[in-house]
């Protein structure tokens, strides 16, 4: 369903140039593909559908919607979900206008970090997501939480695994299930924030 709405907005795209609120509805059909993909397995639909999703969403309306932050970040999931970790690395920064991102940036290296068993590096990338999350307007939002309540599951998933590769593995763990809390609580959104 969600590959013949992207083909419908293919369609109108070239009829339209401009679709002001409703690009973020075309980003929608391409996030749940996306999803539908990772829960399948099918790593390959799954990156190609949400780089396709952030590539089609021009920079002016990223800086002009602060609400659209967030899915600049959302090739790092996919490549999180499928242990692609160099690839994580590889990724250029992020642009100052996007701060949720660049934050979820840093939270995914320091994860990447951690899954190579490079803790320093993955401490060094903690920090920098700390010092990039003091930069998220209180105000910021992304889907239907707030940002900061997003960043709290990254915090506390991010500071697990490090925990959990510094062989403190009853620590990690506790902050492992603590993120899972926070994502529990969560205000419902399609896919998950």
């Amino acid at each position: 369903a969600n590959a013949k709405a992207m083909e419908a907005d293919r369609r109108y795209t070239a009829r339209s140039p401009e679709q002001g609120f409703y690009r973020l509805y075309m980003a929608h059909n391409h996030h749940m593909l996306t999803y539908a993909a990772m829960m399948t397995g099918q790593s390959a639909l799954a990156l190609r559908t949400i780089r396709e999703m952030v590539a089609d969403i021009p920079l002016e309306f990223f800086k002009a919607n602060p609400f659209a932050d967030g899915f600049m970040a959302m090739p790092l999931e996919v490549l999180m979900r499928f242990g692609r970790w160099d690839e994580v690395l590889a990724e250029p920064a992020f642009p100052d206008f996007v701060p949720i991102s660049r934050a979820l940036q840093h939270y995914a290296r320091a994860v990447a970090h951690a899954a190579k068993d490079d803790v320093p590096s993955a401490l060094k990338e903690q920090a920098a997501f700390l010092e990039a999350r003091a930069r998220v307007p209180k105000e910021a939002f992304f889907g239907n939480n707030t940002g900061s309540d997003v960043l709290d599951v990254a915090e506390s998933f991010m500071r697990g695994e490090i925990l959990f590769r510094s062989g403190k593995i009853e620590e990690g763990l506790a902050s492992l299930r603590e993120a899972g809390a926070r994502e529990d609580k969560l205000r419902y959104d399609e896919p998950p924030d």
